[in-house]
């Protein structure tokens, strides 16, 4: 998950063929990157009146997620805020929302999962439709870690949870997609 889409045969490939000289250019040259796209976020954010809402959108949906966790990881340092703080300040409404969930899936995408089903079941009747496609959509890649991060920190097994919201055939079929109790 953390390297989907990257072609780690290729990055073997590579590295393998390079002297220890230009495998620490290429390590230097990643930092490098990792340092503007940082310095770019910050300077259309925070540090601007107003924000360069154009830039935050081009970095957001063009960087890999193992990048832009690093970018994110290291955009403390540089800022007063961490990424999500200068979301909040920087930018509303939908685009807010559409970014903290980035951001959200970008640090962990287990537990952003846990927690939509924890507030989808929290609510009164619980949203089947969030329920149904979370589960539906995950069940066979990556539910299992789900479930983990689930009862990691709402203390309580994502089967538990769904044996107390729902009933009937909906409830078994959860139950089955689930695939047991932790």
């Amino acid at each position: 998950d953390k390297f989907a889409g990257v072609d780690e045969q290729t990055i073997i490939d590579i590295l393998t063929r390079r002297s220890c000289d230009q495998r620490r250019e290429i390590a230097f040259e990643y930092e490098r990157f990792a340092k503007k796209v940082r310095d770019a976020l910050y300077e259309a954010g925070v540090k601007r009146k107003g924000t360069d809402v154009v830039t935050w959108i081009e970095i957001m949906s063009q960087r890999s997620v193992p990048h832009l966790q690093k970018v994110f990881e290291r955009y403390k340092s540089y800022s007063p805020y961490d990424m999500k703080e200068s979301i909040r300040k920087e930018v509303k409404g939908d685009l807010e929302k559409s970014f903290l969930t980035l951001v959200e899936c970008f640090e962990n995408r287990q537990l952003y999962f846990a927690s939509r089903l924890n507030e989808a079941m929290k609510s009164k009747g619980a949203k089947e439709k969030v329920v149904t496609r979370i589960i539906v959509s995950r069940c066979e890649v990556d539910l299992i870690k789900i479930r983990t991060q689930f009862k990691k920190h709402f203390k309580k097994s994502l089967y538990q949870t769904i044996t107390e919201h729902t009933k009937g055939d909906y409830q078994k079929a959860l139950l089955s997609l689930c695939g047991g109790d932790d």
